[in-house]
């Protein structure tokens, strides 16, 4: 599969502190600057980065949203579930 995000797979995007841990990501935000964050709530404990090739090499589903327009955010309820999108 063609690797479908605007940006390449070593690129850092902003995480949840405790997104290793704590869940499946269910809210993925692009910023108007372009910048992408994958956090497993709306709740944030704290903040890092990780290359988002390794979200989804985690999190296959995560593709569903690699072509979420900038100043806008992808929520859903479970791992799986359906993306709802809406502006930031």
């Amino acid at each position: 599969m063609e690797w479908p995000f605007p940006i390449s797979r070593e690129t850092l995007v902003g995480v949840d502190g405790e997104s290793s841990s704590s869940g499946p990501i269910r809210a993925v935000f692009r910023h108007m600057d372009g910048d992408w964050q994958f956090f497993p709530s709306a709740a944030l404990v704290g903040f890092g980065r990780r290359p988002i090739g390794n979200l989804v090499d985690d999190d296959p589903t995560l593709n569903e949203v690699a072509d979420l327009a900038a100043g806008h955010k992808a929520v859903r309820e479970t791992k799986g579930g359906s993306w709802e999108r809406s502006a930031i």
